[in-house]
């Protein structure tokens, strides 16, 4: 059954990037357990919305071989690298999804199993599947223009024959006929430039890069040129059923144009060249070509000749991140397989579980404390505190309990809690037993409680819309740790303060007001909402 069965990933926003380590748990509680022949998990990717859906190739990992012995709650653990795409996009007509599903293998039953998703972000860098501008012309192409003159003259001969007997179909003829023959004024733009190309410095781009863009054209006589463009764009392009029933919808994601050249006058029988360039958007979303659903870019630069049709030339892009986004600046390289990238992250990064360095909390803060300030000490402190807060403590409290911190003034006062506060109270839940029932009082009396606290920033990323508060779902979630210790935790701030937050570098330090509202059992740390 669907409800015995639970994924929990050990980040809040289930944001990971390339390079990094997504881990998590699996529960399990059935009361067929002992029938259970194995656990399987399964990752892929996959597409949903407009168009036909789309699956990758599934990585199977066994959890578990065998039957369970007691009825649970069991608990298993896994992680795997984060794979090297499709990026998670979530677009108009288009999604595009990142799945882990955990399978329960039962004989002679149907398999309960439970799928969850989690958002995939570019992190390092690797050079973009060749696939994405995999898309050679057809040979029909190049005599559709032929074509369609020899039907176009047809249909105007017909329909000029109907019209002039006054027949109302004929204007139908007519307007085929022009129809017919746009393809051939096209090629008629191409012989008053000459040999025009236009070529861009990179079909390759990545976000937020500005690109070259080159127009070379030899007019056999003096022509005018009213001016000259470059159009970016980005669709979605989806397929729905097949066959006859098949249907195509299009979604324009983004366009936008700059201007090559104003009026100029180019003169006959010489060569002129033309350069501008254009931004593709910083928050562009990286190409996607699937079998039905796609997401492609393309550059148009269009020639607007006076009383005479556009001369366009359609380019194909590939937006694709080439950019260490990782935030720990190491040096990769784009030919390198993926497999051995992974290797080389150094533990910090991998390593995002905060409670073996929570464990050791007490021996390197007593390290970096002088003695004269320990003996400033005016009375003795129980048993079960770290030395470190002794400092800070006017007064012995009782044991095994942090000094409650006094309660906030009302909503627009100043907050009177600091950061020490918040750094006893998570220090007593960590050393607390996990046995020991003081460690829930602990950890329900912070629930609730608001903090001014100094963070050193981790890791920024978007919230992806996982928070139940709405005006949350947007914003920034920051991953840091407290000043001058090894404790760990999670903010996150509203979509208003998105300006100020993303740009929050790893390890730049910031003051943070947070209330606490969850405690995360899976990292050991608590999550925060950040209050002005």
């Amino acid at each position: 059954m669907k409800e015995s069965l639970r994924i929990e990933f050990d980040r809040p926003d289930r944001a990971y990037r390339f390079g990094e380590i997504v881990r998590g748990i699996v529960r399990v509680d059935r009361a067929r357990s002992e029938q259970c022949r194995a656990i399987r998990l399964v990752r892929f990717w996959g597409t949903h919305g407009k168009g036909n859906e789309e699956r990758g190739d599934p990585t199977v990992t066994v959890l578990h071989a065998g039957p369970l012995r007691d009825r649970g709650p069991h608990v298993f653990e896994f992680e795997f690298p984060a794979p090297p795409g499709p990026f998670t996009y979530r677009g108009h007509f288009l999604n595009v999804e990142q799945y882990v599903e955990v399978q329960l293998d039962l004989p002679w039953a149907r398999d309960p199993k439970i799928r969850e998703e989690y958002v995939l972000l570019p992190g390092r860098p690797f050079a973009a599947p060749a696939a994405l501008l995999d898309s050679p012309e057809h040979e029909a192409r190049n005599i559709i223009p032929g074509i369609g003159a020899v039907l176009g003259t047809g249909a105007l001969f017909v329909g000029l024959s109907m019209a002039s007997a006054s027949q109302p179909i004929g204007f139908l003829f007519l307007l085929g006929g022009v129809v017919l023959f746009l393809p051939a004024l096209k090629k008629l733009s191409d012989r008053r430039l000459g040999e025009a190309k236009a070529f861009l410095s990179s079909v390759f781009p990545t976000p937020g890069e500005e690109v070259g863009v080159e127009v070379k054209v030899s007019p056999g006589k003096l022509t005018r040129l009213n001016r000259a463009l470059v159009e970016l764009t980005a669709k979605e392009r989806c397929v729905s059923g097949s066959g006859s029933s098949r249907t195509t919808h299009r979604h324009e994601v983004f366009s936008k144009r700059w201007t090559i050249s104003g009026p100029m006058t180019l003169e006959g029988g010489s060569t002129r060249v033309l350069n501008g360039s254009f931004r593709v958007p910083e928050d562009a979303p990286p190409s996607f070509r699937g079998k039905s659903n796609k997401l492609l870019w393309e550059a148009r630069v269009r020639l607007d000749i006076p009383n005479w049709p556009d001369w366009v030339k359609r380019i194909q892009l590939v937006v694709w991140p080439q950019e260490n986004l990782l935030g720990r600046g190491e040096r990769v390289e784009a030919e390198v397989d993926p497999a051995p990238i992974l290797e080389e992250i150094p533990a910090p990064v991998l390593g995002e579980e905060p409670a073996p360095a929570l464990e050791e909390i007490p021996g390197p803060v007593l390290e970096e404390i002088p003695a004269p300030v320990l003996e400033e000490i005016p009375a003795p402190v129980p048993e079960g505190i770290p030395a470190p807060v002794l400092e800070e403590i006017p007064a012995p409290v009782p044991e095994g309990i942090p000094a409650p911190p006094p309660a906030p003034e009302a909503s627009g006062g100043k907050l009177r809690e600091v950061d020490d506060s918040l750094v006893r109270a998570l220090t007593a839940i960590h050393e607390s037993d996990i046995f020991d029932s003081r460690k829930e009082t602990l950890i329900r009396d912070l629930l609730g409680k608001a903090f001014e606290m100094v963070i050193e920033v981790k890791r920024v990323d978007r919230s992806m819309g996982v928070f139940s508060r709405a005006d949350y779902r947007d914003g920034r979630t920051v991953i840091g740790k407290l000043l001058d210790s090894d404790l760990e935790v999670v903010v996150l701030f509203p979509g208003q303060r998105d300006e100020e937050v993303r740009g929050w570098e790893p390890g730049s330090v910031h003051e943070v007001r947070g209330e606490v509202v969850e405690w995360d059992r899976l990292r050991k740390l608590p999550k925060l909402l950040a209050r002005d």
